[in-house]
């Protein structure tokens, strides 16, 4: 269960990535986190002035619109961090006297806006002297490209969301009081539609099934909002290692063994697997159900959205269906004595018995997973030079699962080795393919196969040779090659 009514000092996420020596002002005392303002977490949460006391009625509003809107796509979780991200954002309006110093000043504000993306990125460093001096002031660190889009889009959320219910607030009391005509603020010109470029058109159109193309002007324009930046492109590698998986899986303990299995072996997110139910699994017919799908996870539940899941069975590749139902035996003989149909529950003596899903918040269960992840890798002296010197994480499994369709599964009748990107989006419940093409890379040992096979049929074309007969000589040549190494 949340706490309610509790004060929180929140602190922005974020690495430091050094700080100047000659910034301006001083910075607030350690762990205060916000200076300005100060966040109460409740149902829903609300924000208040430090020095009045006053409460900010534009973010309570939008706390209000978030926590209470129906069928919203976004998990309590996300809500929650939108929450704390934008109260970072209200802290350094004040500060930077955007906001409560009387009325306000709409070129100021939307002035202060366009830097926010500034202070998120260089902070203390930047070249300019107002973001050093209110990143001083703030305790403020600098923080990644990709962490501060996050931000953007927390930022972008609470203008436009506060915006519509300004207007619609307004359009009602003309109506209410037609002799009093109210006049609607200015609205921010960073909230004004923008118009995309070709490049940007041609990437969105080349990520949607059109089955009557549309002219590009159906497409130009685009909501207006805070602009970002361009995250780096992330090169390390994400699926786990498939020559390492088996000895990972055999140094984890029978629950976290399980929960992995599901990961690697059924594709499962781990909202699914930690919700897991016994009565889903029937070990005599060895099949699996994930819960909901059918219902599309019901938009309004808020722990479980959406994400494109449209089949309730789990299908699972050999040998890790064999190995999750041997894993399964075992933990179901240490599995605290529970009522409960959850699989997973707890053996804390504050929640014995109770399910995990319940017991503990989503980041304890994914620190408890990545923790015997991390446990088990360094016990296989795994090394990391593909991710950076970074460990595997849980996410890593359900990346493995893309992979191996793709690269290992093998249909018999078909030419190539590998299950199809569409094939692959059904069992990893994806609601877009362009997500499947993440996960499901194609293996470069399979694609010079490939590749091999067809240059050859260029050179017998016209013969009785086909290219299902070079295919099998190029997976023919490349399992002995494969074999070679393995015994070198």
């Amino acid at each position: 269960m949340r706490k309610s009514n509790l004060i929180e000092s929140f602190t922005p996420s974020g690495s430091s990535v050094g700080t100047r020596k000659e910034a301006e002002g001083q910075p607030p005392k350690a762990g205060s986190g916000l200076k300005n303002v100060i966040l109460i977490r409740c149902d829903p949460p609300r924000l208040y002035e430090a020095a009045t006391g006053e409460p900010v009625a534009p973010f309570n509003a939008y706390s209000r619109i978030i926590h209470r809107m129906p069928r919203s796509k976004r998990s309590e979780s996300a809500n929650y961090q939108y929450i704390g991200h934008n109260a970072f954002l209200v802290d350094y309006l004040y500060e930077a006297k955007a906001l409560g110093a009387g009325e306000i000043d709409p070129k100021a504000l939307s002035e202060t806006l366009q830097s926010y993306f500034k202070l998120l990125t260089e902070a203390a460093g930047s070249d300019d002297y107002l973001i050093r001096v209110i990143a001083t002031r703030l305790g403020r660190s600098p923080i990644t490209i990709a962490s501060a889009n996050k931000y953007k889009a927390a930022a972008n959320d609470f203008l436009r969301k506060y915006s519509a219910l300004l207007r619609d607030s307004l359009s009602k009391v003309n109506l209410l009081n037609p002799e009093e005509k109210v006049e609607l603020p200015a609205e921010l010109i960073e909230l004004e539609p923008r118009a995309r470029n070709r490049s940007e058109i041609s990437k969105m159109r080349s990520n949607l099934m059109e089955f009557k193309p549309k002219p590009d002007e159906m497409f130009r324009q685009a909501i207006g909002g805070l602009q970002g930046g361009k995250a780096p492109t992330d090169t390390k590698r994400k699926d786990f290692p498939s020559d390492q998986i088996l000895d990972l899986l055999k140094s984890l303990p029978p629950l976290e063994r399980t929960v992995a299995l599901l990961q690697c072996g059924g594709s499962l997110r781990q909202s699914e697997a930690w919700a897991m139910k016994i009565s889903d699994i029937k070990v005599s017919e060895r099949t699996l159900l994930v819960a909901d799908p059918n219902n599309r996870r019901d938009p309004s539940a808020k722990e479980l959205p959406y994400k494109g899941r449209a089949t309730a069975h789990i299908y699972m590749f050999e040998p890790f269906k064999k190995m999750f139902f041997e894993s399964l035996a075992e933990y179901k003989i240490e599995r605290p004595t529970s009522d409960s149909d959850f699989l997973f529950v707890s053996d804390s003596p504050n929640s014995y018995g109770a399910p995990l899903l319940e017991a503990l918040e989503a980041n304890s269960l994914n620190r408890r997973l990545n923790r015997a992840l991390l446990k088990a890798q360094t016990e296989n002296k795994m090394a990391f030079t593909e991710r950076g010197g970074k460990p595997y994480t849980s996410h890593s499994l359900r990346h493995f699962y893309g992979y191996w369709a793709r690269n290992f599964i093998y249909i018999p009748g078909r030419p190539s080795i590998g299950l199809t990107l569409a094939e692959i989006q059904v069992l990893m419940g994806h609601a877009n393919i362009t997500a499947t093409m993440i996960y499901a890379k194609l293996d470069q040992e399979i694609m010079m196969a490939e590749i091999d096979a067809s240059e050859k049929i260029k050179l017998i074309w016209n013969k009785t040779k086909s290219i299902d007969s070079l295919r099998a000589d190029s997976y023919e040549a490349l399992a002995r090659d494969l074999r070679r190494r393995l015994a070198a």
